[in-house]
């Protein structure tokens, strides 16, 4: 664009080639709109090239053309990043000053289906905020698992030198079935390797989850007496 404006051109046709154009950024694209108008004012830049060379930067797909409806199942057919880059098209034409008709109205859309497919995004796939807390309990001799400040699972044990003993797992009332008792044994079984404790597993809770996650079975006493 700047080439154009420093080499005024004669207006050709709506048929006419579009010229090569550089499309400004930063601080000197918000001064892009005046010049273009003086410009215009003084017939050095036809703003039908203008436009046509702004719509055939895009890629050539199943797009919409600027003159076909953007129904819901056009949008919906469009992938996020298409949909991102006629967005920036939608700017591109409106921040000249000489964008077509329908272009707001097109951009409006193109933004509602962007904000509509991340609030969807968010409801698959929803962040947690479930705050977890493992802790050893050593003066009632068991580890305690706490979700958002409530104890939900606890496992009692037995400390004799080096030797862990698992022996009695519980869910509370309310917390049975969510995955309380996992995560507890998770945690345990790490915290008994980290401190290099020989673990023993002589409880239901414990039993179930080693059977169930064999990848931990390497932790315990029973493990190491067979390999």
């Amino acid at each position: 664009m700047t080439e154009l404006l420093k080499d005024p051109v004669t207006p050709t046709s709506t048929s006419a080639a579009a010229a090569p154009l550089t499309v400004l950024t930063g601080p000197r694209r918000a001064r892009t709109s005046a010049k273009l108008t003086r410009a215009s004012q003084f017939g050095t830049i036809d703003t039908e090239q203008l436009t046509a060379w702004v719509e055939s930067q895009q890629e050539p797909d199943d797009s919409p053309t600027d003159g076909e409806p953007l129904t819901p199942a056009v949008l919906a057919s469009l992938s996020i990043r298409r949909l991102r880059m006629l967005v920036n098209q939608a700017y591109t034409l409106m921040d000249t000053g000489f964008s077509p008709s329908r272009t707001v109205d097109r951009y409006e859309m193109l933004v509602d289906e962007l904000e509509r497919r991340a609030e969807a995004a968010k409801k698959r796939h929803p962040v947690s905020t479930t705050r977890e807390k493992f802790r050893d309990n050593s003066l009632s001799s068991r580890f305690e698992l706490f979700i958002d400040g409530h104890l939900v699972a606890y496992m009692q044990y037995r400390m004799n030198g080096g030797d862990l003993t698992l022996i009695m797992g519980n869910e509370l009332s309310g917390f049975r079935d969510q995955g309380a008792a996992t995560t507890l044994m998770r945690a345990v079984v790490l915290d008994a390797h980290k401190r290099r404790l020989n673990l023993i597993p002589r409880c239901q809770m414990a039993s179930t989850f080693l059977a169930d996650n064999p990848q931990y079975q390497q932790y315990t006493s029973h493990h190491a007496t067979h390999t």
